[in-house]
């Protein structure tokens, strides 16, 4: 099996949980990460000031299309599962992913 490097990675649900976490190990080793966010301000308290962000909405194909330019992987940690947005998990979870897929 071929083994391609990896210089960026888009990351959808990078500020959450798990997404953190993962932003911080890519980091660490170097590699460029892009946060896809609906508030980067908010994003660069968490993680930090070390990623690209691209501002957008899961369910908008175009901003969700222009922040896969120039990615080599995604990794996809989205959910609905704080109070806030849990009437809307469908939407997120799985519109969101199939947008991302498409």
């Amino acid at each position: 099996m071929e083994k391609h490097e990896i210089n960026r990675v888009t990351i959808f649900g990078g500020t959450g949980h798990y997404g953190r976490k993962i932003t911080e190990k890519l980091l660490e080793k170097g590699i460029k990460t892009r946060v896809f966010t609906r508030d980067p301000a908010r994003a660069g308290k968490i993680i930090g000031n070390h990623s690209d962000f691209i501002e957008g909405n899961i369910n908008d194909n175009r901003k969700v299309s222009e922040s896969l330019e120039g990615t080599d992987a995604i990794i996809v940690c989205v959910s609905a599962m704080n109070w806030h947005q849990i009437r809307k998990m469908r939407e997120v979870e799985v519109g969101g992913l199939k947008n991302i897929m498409n």
